[in-house]
């Protein structure tokens, strides 16, 4: 890929971890989608590939684009985006951004397949001790004067990886794998109204728990062989597990003979992720409640006819709603942690009429 041209790098007192102490600056300032001049932020730390990024609050990553979300909104109604970069070391790291002019400028480099770079952004470490970019507005998006090898990056990422390398993953890394389904969950709704299905995939290596959502329901068959194309790593208790979001792929693959056996699943401890093997026994509380046509939450009526949103303040027609129906169980287990009837503190199940 040819590379463009771009006015170099200050850099001063590099360490043996790859960052620089001092500040650097580039000459030429990087330019928004409004195409006006913004000043481009010095930096503490411009990290020389993303195996030796540290957290830092005021920092420059380079890689090259694997994804970008379109924008999308929070659960506090506040626009966001994410994606992830990869660099020669091979090692993706997951990126928050909170602009659209940001957006915009990412999706441009995404559109001419060219390498960016994020200055002046903050480098945190996640729970699962993994890092994590957060641009704030302040930060910019250009062009990055490094070369990669574009393709080589972005090709390395789709190969398929055993699933013992799972736990060496980092979190939100996409991870593509050839496996068995060895046991499938039955499907369940969530919160907001999602289907989703719990299913237990296997190679010679190891075992992982994925969860698939929406049309991916059902997707899979029970022995079915199957390439798992960009999954996301996610942890559960502690464990990596793996996720299908929208732009996964699944498709047969050849058989695999041999498999590793099944290892206890961190959501044995929780039997609401196996309602298939508990036995309600009772149900001491049972509600119901009119839901939001927006958000889900109660609403509450304010005519014959009009009701108002506890959460977001819609009005909406009542006669537009969905009765909600939750209940508080008693139930058995078989499991062996579970023995003992216990009350079920959270809802199990949401029931709509």
């Amino acid at each position: 890929m040819a590379s463009k041209s771009t006015s170099g790098l200050s850099l001063s007192n590099t360490d043996d971890c790859g960052s620089s102490s001092g500040a650097f600056q580039r000459k030429r300032p990087a330019e928004g989608s409004s195409g006006k001049a913004k000043a481009v932020p010095k930096v503490d730390h411009d990290f020389e590939d993303l195996a030796k990024v540290t957290p830092s609050s005021n920092a420059a990553v380079n890689g090259v684009l694997l994804d970008l979300s379109p924008m999308k909104r929070s659960k506090n109604d506040g626009p966001y985006f994410e994606g992830h970069i990869v660099d020669n070391s091979k090692r993706q790291l997951r990126f928050v951004g909170f602009s659209a002019s940001q957006h915009a400028s990412i999706s441009a480099l995404k559109t001419e397949e060219e390498p960016v770079a994020i200055l002046g952004c903050q480098v945190k470490q996640t729970a699962s001790k993994d890092m994590e970019i957060l641009m704030s507005n302040s930060a910019v998006v250009e062009h990055s004067p490094r070369k990669f090898d574009s393709q080589q990056c972005i090709q390395a990422e789709a190969e398929c990886s055993p699933l013992e390398m799972l736990q060496q993953a980092f979190l939100f890394q996409r991870f593509t794998t050839k496996a068995k389904v060895v046991r499938i969950h039955d499907a369940i709704q969530v919160a907001g109204g999602k289907l989703k299905q719990e299913i237990v995939i296997a190679d010679s290596s190891a075992t992982a728990t994925l969860t698939l959502w929406e049309t991916d329901v059902g997707a899979v068959k029970l022995d079915g062989t199957y390439c798992f194309s960009n999954l996301v790593v996610k942890t559960f208790q502690g464990k990596k597990e793996l996720s299908a979001p929208q732009d996964a792929t699944i498709t047969t693959a050849e058989d695999i003979s041999d498999v590793a056996e099944e290892a206890d699943s961190a959501h044995d401890d929780d039997p609401t992720h196996h309602m298939d093997n508990i036995a309600i026994i009772g149900v001491p509380v049972f509600s119901s409640y009119t839901s939001c046509i927006k958000c889900k939450s109660k609403v509450d009526a304010k005519t014959s006819k009009i009701g108002y949103c506890t959460k977001c303040s819609l009005p909406q027609r009542l006669d537009k709603c969905k009765k909600q129906l939750s209940a508080k169980l008693i139930y058995s287990s078989k499991y062996s942690r579970m023995q003992h009837r216990k009350d079920c503190t959270h809802l199990a199940h949401n029931w709509q009429k």
